[in-house]
């Protein structure tokens, strides 16, 4: 290409600068299509079909199920199949697609997809698909950080808590739960201990002010269970023990109190 170097035309100079940049005639399919905004080229699809339509009528003829060819394109181009809809290809490993009538088998395309497929079975099943079962059982398991699961850890470390060598009634120790994990009485920062508790029941007057701290035995220094992975920042509305319980779950923390 030295006569392009060598050529005084601008327009010439241009391209062979662009050619030994390397940015001459980029491809039309690549990552860096990406910053183009979707509403743009979608305006250019419809400036495209409406000019074509002109010299090409079939574009604008209705077919036999409503559409007309533009129309199939315009929809393609817009279609996304949802995350929790999946494959549609009922023999893909990872697939959970429910159709709304199980014996069509009618092909799917973007302009009658929300005919063929239902989308809130093919959402319920893409959860069910997201739950783990137990190694043992079979049944659902519960998320980690969900109120029930929360509330078995915390009570895990609360009952073997021992005053005297007497365990904490159950009353006493939904309280408890309710002053210090669910509706701090005041503002504490950090997390329970054993000094916070004792302080506590205490101020209940469920132990002597003469009871020393190491008569409070069966739980460690610092409670490393709470329900904020449940809870949040926000403090719920009502008590933790009106909230109804999973029925799949295997185990029921009420039961453990």
């Amino acid at each position: 290409m030295p006569e392009m170097a060598e050529s005084k035309s601008p327009v010439i100079a241009t391209i062979y600068q662009k050619i030994v940049d390397g940015s001459f005639l980029p491809r039309l399919r690549s990552s860096e299509n990406g910053v183009i905004p979707y509403q743009l080229q979608l305006r250019e699809l419809d400036a495209i079909l409406k000019n074509a339509s002109l010299y090409l009528p079939f574009l604008a003829q209705q077919q036999c199920d409503g559409y007309t060819p533009a129309e199939k394109i315009r929809k393609t181009f817009e279609f996304r199949v949802p995350y929790y809809v999946g494959p549609l290809n009922d023999k893909a490993a990872h697939h959970w697609a429910v159709r709304s009538n199980t014996d069509c088998k009618e092909t799917i395309y973007p302009w009658n997809f929300n005919q063929l497929i239902d989308l809130d079975h093919s959402a319920e099943a893409f959860l069910v698909n997201l739950i783990g079962r137990c190694t043992y059982t079979g049944d659902p398991v519960l998320p980690k950080d969900s109120l029930l699961y929360s509330e078995y850890m915390l009570l895990n470390e609360l009952n073997p808590l021992k005053i005297d060598g007497q365990p904490l009634s159950t009353e006493h120790k939904k309280q408890l739960i309710k002053d210090m994990f669910i509706h701090p009485v005041s503002k504490q920062k950090g997390k329970v201990t054993k000094k916070k508790i004792y302080e506590y029941l205490k101020s209940k007057g469920w132990i002597s002010k003469a009871t020393n701290i190491d008569s409070i035995n069966g739980i460690d220094d610092k409670i490393k269970s709470d329900l904020r992975s449940a809870f949040g920042s926000a403090q719920p509305s009502a008590g933790l023990w009106a909230i109804s319980r999973c029925s799949t779950a295997s185990f029921r923390a009420e039961e453990m109190i």
